[in-house]
């Protein structure tokens, strides 16, 4: 797989309420948190990338849309950026993942590819050693997962975890630290102190 068949989708329609402030406009080296992983994602990422779940993001240079279907959680983001996609592989990313590096997104995207040249496969996710799976990590084949994430969604059932198991997934196993997500306080400072080295 060419790096060219993936475009990638930042998803920023969270409301952070649990962190107090907007994950995706936090500055992080004085770039917003959302830019700076839609670098990182532009690095594998030939496609493209755009921020999904917001009506506009003025603050970023990358094209913004608004979630298909407001309101119904983190699966909205998966739908709009795979109705979106105009390549043949979305990657699917977390504005809150604050840590994940670009060599950790290449191995996501690269285990893709190597699935499907030997079995098929519609999507490869990140997770940890001990199992804990990330699936806004993610890489999808649109035209094979398309279907079933509308019907998910249509029948009432919101879970990502839900709809990786009705598709062929593959987890790719990064270290802990780069699927830390940022939802609390706590997890700010945490970033902060060993990240970026503040106190």
């Amino acid at each position: 797989m060419d790096f060219a068949s993936a475009s990638g989708f930042v998803l920023i329609g969270g409301r952070s309420r649990r962190l107090g402030i907007d994950k995706a406009t936090y500055p992080i080296g004085g770039v917003p948190a959302a830019d700076r992983l839609a670098s990182r994602l532009l690095e594998v990422c030939r496609g493209g990338v755009v921020l999904v779940g917001r009506e506009g993001a003025p603050w970023s240079s990358h094209p913004c849309v608004p979630d298909s279907r407001a309101g119904i959680g983190p699966v909205s983001g998966l739908l709009t950026s795979l109705e979106r996609c105009d390549t043949e592989y979305a990657f699917v990313l977390a504005t809150d993942l604050w840590n994940v590096t670009s060599a950790g997104l290449e191995s996501v995207l690269s285990d893709m590819s190597e699935i499907h040249e030997g079995s098929f496969a519609d999507v490869t996710y990140a997770a940890t050693a001990a199992g804990r799976g990330q699936p806004l990590c993610s890489v999808w084949r649109v035209e094979s997962v398309l279907a079933t994430v509308r019907r998910r969604i249509d029948s009432g059932d919101l879970s990502m975890f839900g709809i990786l198991d009705d598709v062929h997934a593959k987890p790719v196993i990064l270290d802990d630290a780069q699927l830390r997500n940022v939802n609390e306080p706590q997890d700010l400072e945490l970033f902060l102190r060993e990240v970026l080295g503040e106190r």
